[in-house]
């Protein structure tokens, strides 16, 4: 049965459909056509692009950034500085930024330094967020998926039957807690605009729902949302919750501080 197996699949390979055509993967308005691209080993090559209306290219508004919230103390500059905006040496780099009056000898940003950090404050967003906006990812999730679906379907007919349906399931789990991860989103917008009871009616259902692989921000978000509703006692019992049989799971002490922090102050406000 092995050797008509292993013919069938050979016929099967033969006769089976162009391998799956991959997407490109936006990122910053841009087109990668690797998912896996080593981008961010390298400077972006947006990175000396000049902010519209200014003289600051995009690695300039990023260090001024930086200064603010680090000064002087270099040791203290995230790698990504020299590796992705081309900062190599701080000295050098922050003679433009003087001359602009953004910055003064020593390192401090100025007033005017503040207001353009503030009035540019999209782009120091994008970085944080990978230089990719929640609409870019949405599309970015779609293609994958979509290529995952191809893929899966390519591998059954070219008689690679077990690990094509493996791929196709864990995509249907995948899509699945992508669809919890977004009621959590929704949850914490409700929280943030102080609507911690409705925010609380989608979010502890997640709590009993197996596809959720994000415990700690969501355990979290209920615990603060039943402080501002002043129920110290659910706040509490919540987080014990968590550390007891969730905390675990991350091994180490992971999120214990966090926790035990607001245990603390949700015993003081009870007595």
């Amino acid at each position: 049965m092995g050797i008509i197996k292993n013919i069938h699949n050979f016929f099967l390979k033969k006769t089976s459909s162009p391998f799956p055509h991959q997407q490109p993967y936006l990122i910053f308005g841009k087109e990668l056509k690797e998912m896996d691209s080593p981008l961010f080993d390298d400077v972006l090559p947006w990175a000396g692009e000049l902010i519209p209306g200014t003289k600051l290219t995009i690695s300039d508004l990023i260090f001024l950034w930086v200064i603010s919230r680090f000064g002087s103390d270099f040791n203290s500059y995230p790698i990504h500085l020299s590796r992705n905006y081309g900062i190599t040496s701080p000295i050098d780099s922050v003679k433009k930024l003087i001359n602009l009056q953004l910055v003064s000898e020593d390192f401090i940003v100025t007033k005017l330094g503040t207001d353009t950090i503030n009035k540019h404050r999209n782009y120091i967003e994008l970085h944080k967020n990978g230089w990719t906006t929640d609409e870019e990812k949405q599309c970015n999730r779609e293609r994958h998926n979509q290529f995952l679906k191809e893929y899966s379907e390519w591998l059954v007919q070219t008689g690679e039957y077990e690990q094509g349906i493996l791929i196709k399931n864990n995509l249907e789990i995948n899509k699945k807690r992508d669809e919890c991860y977004q009621i959590f989103q929704k949850g914490e917008e409700l929280s943030k605009k102080k609507k911690y009871d409705d925010s609380n009616k989608l979010l502890l259902p997640l709590l009993e729902n197996n596809y959720v692989d994000f415990h700690a921000p969501l355990y979290e978000r209920i615990a603060k949302n039943y402080r501002g509703l002043k129920d110290y006692k659910k706040e509490i019992d919540i987080c014990q919750t968590f550390l007891k049989n969730i905390q675990p799971l991350y091994g180490g002490d992971m999120w214990i501080n966090v926790f035990t922090k607001r245990i603390e102050y949700a015993n003081n406000k009870m007595k």
